[in-house]
């Protein structure tokens, strides 16, 4: 997590939001890698081949004298390499042809970097208690519109950089404060660059990020024939922005609710070990998966109907549970289509940025009414609507994931 980000936030945000948002870092090194270094120094760590891909790896220690909290960020480069999906994306789903050559890849310094914080959180899908796992979103929601005021994008919300910090007082009561880890790709959303690579966690990444172009949002034709012209539309270029990082906070909170079976429907029932792993396939399918921008593309535009309504089919989830998902999901959905049809429908602010071969022609939303505050209230009203509903319930969750694994252990112990 390099400082400059946050010491241009510090300039933003009191000390009190600050404390908020962020865990206090005791200890912060890097090291400028070359690749066989980085394949070295991977090995020294003892990161699996699975985990070596991964742009940070979360663990804890428990030292004398305290609890620490680590992160160890593996090896990183800014290069990004497009893969032929996102290829056949580009060219409006044509094959490039044979002749078509790829400009040459230029290697970048590899980094690798270890951050040691004094607080102790463990990752959002830790979380237990299905009521308090919206309840921490909202926070979430609260600390990304911080970011809107002070001007920065965060760039990488996912499970592993949303966090939660456990806090006992006096009379044994416990807290929850909700913390945003790994500011590496965090920047100021009024950077014109003409550079601006897809960052982030692929289950999370907004679909227009991941496809790297706006998309249609809603009903654009009436079908009426009419003699007028039709309206121009408004002069807008593609970057990452604002309310692409709430987007993410819905596909957080979807994966987290979807994949979050209530305990009281697993207790006592080892038959349903087969249910639970194509559930588990699904999620991944949707999430996880290359094709999976495409896929939450229409996921979105159907409001996430299709998680929900699988959900409804599972009978694992109370009628008062699955109506209270079923709004999360579904009302965020709208919410969040509503307001890229209204962003898309609002002129940009243009720059040119000198660059080779040529310049180049880069736009923002400069407008204070272009992302209005609205929406992250609206979002987090939801929420709480929703948590009014289950609160009362106490449901405790197990991740499907992890029950899974439980299944599969429980019958290799058998045989």
């Amino acid at each position: 997590m390099p400082n400059k980000p946050k010491e241009d936030l510090e300039e933003e945000l009191d000390v009190e939001q600050l404390d908020n948002i962020f865990a206090t870092i005791i200890s912060n090194e890097a090291d400028m890698l070359t690749e066989s270094q980085g394949s070295e120094a991977r090995a020294q760590d003892g990161l699996t081949e699975r985990l070596a891909g991964a742009s940070d790896i979360f663990f804890s220690k428990q030292p004398d004298g305290g609890r620490i909290s680590w992160i160890q960020c593996a090896s990183s480069s800014n290069d990004h390499r497009i893969s032929q999906h996102e290829l056949l994306i580009s060219n409006g789903g044509k094959k490039a042809s044979s002749s078509h050559r790829e400009p040459p890849i230029v290697q970048h310094g590899r980094s690798r970097r270890r951050v040691l914080f004094q607080e102790c959180c463990k990752p959002y899908f830790d979380i237990d208690d299905l009521a308090l796992s919206w309840k921490v979103v909202q926070e979430y929601i609260w600390a990304l519109n911080l970011f809107r005021k002070a001007g920065y994008l965060h760039r990488d919300i996912s499970g592993r950089n949303c966090q939660v910090l456990e806090v006992e007082d006096e009379s044994g009561s416990t807290h929850y404060h909700p913390k945003l880890f790994d500011l590496e790709h965090c920047k100021k959303y009024l950077d014109y660059t003409s550079h601006d690579p897809i960052t982030g966690t692929y289950e999370f990444i907004a679909v227009e990020v991941g496809q790297k172009k706006f998309k249609v949002w809603g009903e654009e034709d009436t079908f009426e024939l009419s003699s007028a012209p039709p309206a121009k539309k408004p002069d807008i270029g593609f970057h990452n922005h604002y309310f692409h990082e709430l987007e993410s906070i819905v596909w957080l909170v979807t994966l987290k609710t979807a994949s979050g079976i209530p305990c009281q429907a697993l207790d006592g029932k080892d038959n349903l070990g087969s249910d639970l792993e194509v559930w588990d396939k699904k999620l991944r399918a949707l999430f996880i998966t290359e094709p999976c921008f495409l896929f939450r593309e229409l996921l979105l535009k159907a409001k996430l109907r299709e998680v929900y309504a699988s959900m409804q089919a599972k009978e694992w989830w109370s009628d008062t549970l699955f109506r209270a998902s079923r709004a999360v999901m579904g009302r965020f959905a709208i919410e969040i289509m509503k307001a890229y049809k209204n962003l898309h429908s609002r002129s940009q602010h243009f720059q040119f940025i000198r660059g080779e071969p040529g310049d180049f022609r880069v736009g923002r939303w400069t407008d204070e009414d272009d992302f209005p505050e609205a929406l992250y209230n609206n979002l987090s009203t939801i929420l709480q609507e929703s948590i009014d509903q289950v609160v009362e319930e106490d449901i405790r969750i197990r991740n499907v994931g992890q029950r899974c694994q439980e299944v599969y252990i429980k019958s290799l112990n058998k045989d």
